[in-house]
């Protein structure tokens, strides 16, 4: 949300330290091998974590395919205050949209990570209840609920104290919905102050107990509680005064003592390839636009991890999308999946700049190249100082009232409508051409629709050169009438806010002074002249979702794209684990999902045995659940992970086998209160006939399976 490109040197951009060790990869002519149980395209939010948990099985072969660089040592990615400043740049995808209607045809930058790290401004907010509730209820899968969800979110961060902002009071020992766990991505609050941190938590306090807005301006003193309203201090994927990403917690720490896990870099996905009946776990890969191209097989299963624009163009280029549009355009139609690329959607955004009369904005640092130095010499020497921190300490998320004859389309009471994102200087994210000004101190305040109704699609352009040909990224944006009206009404909202006593009391000026740019005419306009402002300024947050969403499967879904379990419809050998599969934008930042995706994911614990053309899945529960006895009447050809190796196809036999079932050469029982998902205890191509019995009714004669 800044204005530093000026200052990014090539030193801020250049990896500064190597990671030296062989499973890190940048040619895919030197891998050891072609062919792993496992292969994950894409390092970033979701894709590290994948490739961590599924190496802890020193067994098992991982590859992890990442188009970009490598992460480490780049200062821009590091330092917490430039998190935004990577876009355009070195370490990023650089896409565009196509030209927006809504927005006065206007093509808008989508910055995706271009490095191990994956896309992310480093903000934690974990959504509500209500979401998740839905994405269950859509998926019929009780498992994404939002009670069912919150020991991911434990296994994955942990709150570390801030080092740097004593005028922050500790967060409270009894709020255990802040203390997140005990997982290796290390969280804090805001670890620098800035001048309006408190200006917005006592203006939110002031609103709240005026009654203003109906309870709409309320404080909460948690984000991640499962009611998503309020204005309160951010929580930050930080620690120690710099960034902590699923690539310095998952990926990294593994890189030096797992020889299981190989890792190639500037390599692109360029499409899968069919094994055989419907089976996708072959990758053609290249280095450059004119190849040669390289073949990966993965012998269990391919991951695709490359995010809401990558995953789903992958996918497309692959021939598993919309029938007649893949041939429109010569890319034969593998498995037909009309939902591919359907439904994207991004949270509008929309800036409203004011001039203050503090003198203590950050805008003197980013104009000044003395003070720009020593502030990052301080974050080099220290990890202290403003650049410990993220460019916005506090945030506010909002209902807005209901508009006449509209429903509201967010997921319930606990779900937003509109957030505001405030920075204490003149920011310019979204807009590289913006001008900035040479002199004066500045109020940011965003205003982003996180509940819009505009949906668009991802297209092919072409057939050919695979992944070096960007796609058609078309947003949709304002295309439904209550995108632009509750925008309008966010506007008027924020300006509500922005007349609480802590930026209109004189001391011995009011803070704010004016309005500036366009914003300036705006508001002191008509109506009109704010829907003009708005066409013309409006951005995206940068959260892409929704290309490869999840179903429950129903002929009343017909564009759902996986299952609640990830996979591919219709495909066998492939899931997609990214922010592609949420069906509804996330009330929240896209990090903190998708990190938590990847652990409900992994919860499942899976593996693949095959045996010929037979697929074998086993999935696991946590070990402290109780035993199991398993039956099982089949007359196909089989491996089972156990005691018994094969069974040949000659009659029904039926197989009694107590304990557990060593998966991945670790002993994981089978919870027996998920007995209603018995159909993915084993799998087959012809299924057998299953049943489960506790250890106590293991005398339960074959004749009962038989039943």
């Amino acid at each position: 949300m800044l204005s530093s490109k000026s200052f990014l040197s090539l030193s801020l951009l250049a990896p500064l330290i190597r990671v030296g060790n062989a499973a890190l990869f940048t040619d895919p002519k030197k891998l050891p091998k072609t062919e792993y149980d496992f292969i994950v395209i894409g390092a970033g939010t979701a894709g590290n974590v994948v490739a961590n948990r599924l190496s802890e099985d020193s067994t098992k072969t991982v590859l992890v395919v990442e188009a970009g660089l490598n992460d480490a040592g780049i200062q821009a990615i590091e330092i917490p205050f430039l998190a935004s400043e990577t876009a355009g740049t070195s370490v990023d995808w650089n896409y565009t949209t196509v030209p927006q209607p809504g927005l006065n045809n206007r093509i808008l930058d989508v910055p995706r990570g271009f490095a191990l790290v994956g896309s992310n401004y480093m903000i934690w907010t974990q959504g509500s209840e209500d979401l998740f509730n839905s994405y269950a209820e859509v998926t019929e899968d009780p498992g994404w609920s939002w009670d069912a969800i919150q020991p991911f979110w434990k296994r994955v961060s942990t709150l570390v104290p801030s080092t740097d902002n004593p005028s922050l009071p500790p967060p409270p020992a009894d709020n255990p919905t802040l203390s997140n766990g005990d997982g290796p991505i290390q969280v804090n609050l805001p670890n620098f102050p800035t001048d309006i941190d408190f200006r917005v938590i006592n203006g939110s306090k002031e609103l709240e107990k005026a009654g203003t807005g109906d309870g709409r301006f309320k404080f909460t003193g948690n984000m991640n509680g499962g009611d998503s309203i309020g204005f309160g201090f951010n929580q930050e994927s930080a620690g120690g005064g710099q960034r902590s990403s699923s690539s310095t917690a998952y990926l990294r720490p593994i890189l030096n003592n797992r020889p299981n896990l190989d890792v190639l870099i500037q390599t692109r996905a360029m499409k899968l390839t069919e094994s055989y009946n419907g089976t996708f776990t072959s990758v053609e890969v290249a280095q450059n636009v004119d190849g040669p191209l390289t073949v990966l097989n993965a012998t269990s299963e391919i991951i695709l991890s490359a995010g809401s624009i990558g995953s789903s163009q992958i996918l497309l280029l692959s021939g598993i999308g919309p029938k007649d549009e893949l041939e429109a355009i010569g890319v034969p139609s593998k498995i037909n999946l009309p939902g591919v690329g359907k439904n994207l959607a991004d949270h509008p955004l929309i800036l409203t700049i004011y001039q203050v009369s503090s003198n203590s904005t950050f805008d003197d640092i980013l104009r000044n190249t003395t003070l720009f130095q020593q502030t990052l010499t301080l974050w080099e020497e220290e990890r202290k100082g403003l650049f410990s921190t993220i460019p916005s300490n506090v945030i506010g998320f909002m209902k807005i009232p209901e508009l006449e004859g509209e429903k509201d389309p967010s997921t319930g009471a606990k779900s937003a409508n509109t957030e505001f994102l405030f920075a204490n200087g003149f920011s310019t994210i979204g807009n590289s051409n913006a001008q900035v000004p040479t002199e004066g101190h500045f109020l940011t305040l965003a205003v982003a629709l996180v509940s819009p109704k505009s949906k668009g699609s991802l297209t092919l352009k072409s057939s050919g050169n695979g992944t070096f040909t960007e796609p058609s990224i078309d947003y949709g944006l304002l295309s439904d009438e209550w995108d632009l009206e509750a925008l309008m009404q966010g506007l008027r909202d924020s300006e509500t806010f922005l007349n609480a006593t802590p930026w209109t009391q004189p001391s011995p000026e009011p803070y704010i002074i004016e309005p500036v740019g366009d914003w300036a005419t705006a508001r002191n306009g008509t109506d009109k002249d704010r829907e003009d402002f708005i066409r013309k300024n409006m951005v995206t947050v940068f959260h892409p979702i929704g290309t490869a969403r999840m179903s429950s499967g129903s002929p009343s879904d017909p564009l759902g794209v996986t299952d609640a379990r990830l996979r591919v419809r219709g495909v066998k050998g492939l899931r997609v684990i990214d922010a592609s599969v949420f069906n509804e934008l996330v009330v929240s930042k896209v990090l903190a999902a998708g990190v938590m995706v990847d652990g409900k994911r992994r919860n499942i614990r899976y593996a693949h045995y095959q045996s010929g053309e037979e697929n074998t899945e086993i999935y696991g529960s946590h070990p402290e659940v109780p035993m199991f006895s398993l039956e099982l009447l089949t007359s196909d050809f089989v491996t089972v992970v156990g005691s018994i190796q094969k069974w040949e196809p000659l009659q029904p036999r039926v197989l009694m086998l107590k304990g557990k079932i060593d998966a991945y050469n670790n002993l994981i029982p089978i919870k027996l209160a998920e007995s209603n998902y018995v159909n993915d205890v084993l799998t087959f191509l012809q299924p057998p006939i299953i049943r489960l019995f506790p250890v106590n009714d293991c005398q339960k004669s074959s004749e009962a399976v038989r039943q």
